[in-house]
C-alpha cells in the first residue's frame, strides 16, 4: 500500500467516523493499520471508534509510539488522565455546559467533536487530491473523546447509603424505644 493509498483510505476513515459510521471508519482504520502499524494518525482515529477507555489508551499510546509529538494523541491522553477538558463546538446551554464539567451529560457526537471547518474540508477533498500540507492540516482534529467516568453514580450510591443508615439510626434511637413504651403499657 503506497503512501497515497493509505492517505486515501485515511480520509475515506474520517469521513465515515465524522458521519457517525464508526463500524466502517473503524474497519478502514484496522485495514491501514494492517499495512503501516506506524500511522500515528490511523491509531489516534481508531481510538474514536473504541467505547473502552482502556483500548482508546492503548490506540493513543501506539499513536505517541509511532510519534510522540502527535498533537490529538497528546490531548487524548491529556483527557483520559483527566487533565484537559473535551470541548465541543457547538454551543451549549448553562446547564449543559455545568453538567459537562462534572462528567453528567448526552454522549459526544462525532459531528459535535470535529469543527465544521473540518467537516467542509473533507466533503470538498472526497473527489480531489490533496497535497501533503493540506492533508496534514485536515487530520490534525481529533475524534470524539470518551466522557469522564461515571464517578457521580458512585457518588449517589454513597448518598443513598449513608441516607439508609442515618434512617437505621433514627429508628434504633427513636422508633425502638417508643416501642418498648408502647409494648409497656
Amino acid at each position: 500500500m503506497g503512501a497515497s493509498d493509505s492517505e486515501a483510505l485515511l480520509r475515506q476513515a474520517m469521513a465515515a467516523v465524522n458521519a457517525g459510521d464508526l463500524t466502517r471508519g473503524r474497519a478502514l482504520l484496522e485495514q491501514i493499520l494492517e499495512k503501516d502499524p506506524q500511522n500515528d494518525w490511523a491509531w489516534v482515529w481508531l481510538s474514536g471508534c473504541v467505547e473502552d477507555p482502556l483500548q482508546r489508551r492503548i490506540c493513543l499510546q501506539q499513536a505517541l509510539k509511532a510519534n510522540p509529538n502527535n498533537p490529538a494523541a497528546l490531548d487524548g491522553m491529556k483527557v483520559l488522565d483527566g487533565e484537559l477538558v473535551q470541548v465541543s463546538s457547538t454551543p451549549s446551554s448553562l446547564l449543559e455546559s455545568r453538567l459537562a464539567a462534572i462528567g453528567i451529560g448526552g454522549p459526544v457526537t462525532p459531528e459535535a467533536a470535529v469543527p465544521t471547518a473540518l467537516t467542509t474540508q473533507l466533503e470538498a477533498t472526497d473527489a480531489v487530491m490533496v497535497q501533503d500540507e493540506s492533508f496534514q492540516e485536515s487530520i490534525t482534529a481529533a475524534p470524539a473523546k470518551p466522557r469522564g467516568s461515571r464517578w457521580w453514580l458512585w457518588l449517589i450510591l454513597g448518598v443513598f447509603l449513608l441516607a439508609i443508615f442515618v434512617c437505621g439510626l433514627v429508628a434504633w434511637q427513636v422508633v425502638l424505644p417508643l416501642l418498648e413504651v408502647l409494648s409497656g403499657m
